[in-house]
């Protein structure tokens, strides 16, 4: 095609639709050849003033929604105590929720596993359940000998 983008004070050639390759994929992007990135605004969630993030939800309403389906869900703080006592003996039946796996992890630092045994009970991986350790301020006990700069 000859000439130049219709798209006005753009002197660049013609080349699809009647714009420049410039706009064409602006057009084919955003919708609008002028256009560009729709602004981002707070999250849609009524009075949540927390930034938008994705789907126009900030990060918490959408891991709400992409976990629970709903971005408005909360999570239970509820603990089913035989779910616990399961997973502190090994016998985990269906995942736990936080504040269940909050309370084995203490429990089981308190009988005295390691990180990678209490992960291999609650299906976490020994990272995992240590930075659930930490995260309820539990030091770890356990102390590596004979490395340099480490005290046995």
């Amino acid at each position: 095609m000859t000439g130049t983008c219709a798209v006005p004070e753009c002197q660049r050639p013609r080349d699809t639709r009647g714009w420049c390759s410039r706009h064409y994929r602006r057009w084919q992007r955003w919708g609008d050849p002028l256009g560009g990135r729709h602004p981002r605004t707070g999250c849609t969630v009524p009075e949540c003033p927390k930034p938008h993030k994705a789907f126009g939800w900030c990060m918490t309403h959408y891991e709400r929604w992409r976990r629970h389906g709903d971005p408005s869900s909360i999570p239970s703080l509820d603990v089913d105590e035989t779910a616990v006592e399961r997973a502190v003996r090994g016998e985990r039946a269906g995942a736990l929720t936080r504040a269940e796996l909050k309370l084995a992890v203490a429990r089981l630092y308190e009988a005295g596993l390691s990180d990678p045994q209490i992960g291999a009970r609650t299906g976490l991986t020994a990272a995992g359940a240590r930075a659930v350790r930490l995260r309820l301020g539990l030091p770890s006990k356990w102390i590596r000998a004979g490395r340099p700069g480490v005290a046995a």
